[in-house]
């Protein structure tokens, strides 16, 4: 297995099209399979540990300022 820190800098959306990823993010650990997808907010760390292989296709967004506004006033 491989495991990594990965910060993002912006929003991203992930969807496993192949393989599987053990995901600890935010206090949080879950399993990421094909068909699921998961977004993690910029300026923040998740720890990803990839047993044999994983494909997804991910999608970048970034938020704007009224949107890291609201994420800052109402955190989840």
């Amino acid at each position: 297995p491989t495991t990594f820190e990965w910060h993002f800098d912006v929003d991203e959306t992930v969807y496993v099209l192949d393989g599987e990823v053990d995901i600890d993010y935010r206090g949080n650990q879950f399993t990421l399979h094909p068909g699921d997808s998961a977004t993690f907010h910029g300026g923040t760390t998740a720890v990803w540990t990839v047993d044999d292989y994983l494909q997804k296709p991910y999608t970048l967004h970034n938020p704007g300022p009224m949107g890291r506004w609201w994420r800052s006033t109402f955190p989840s």
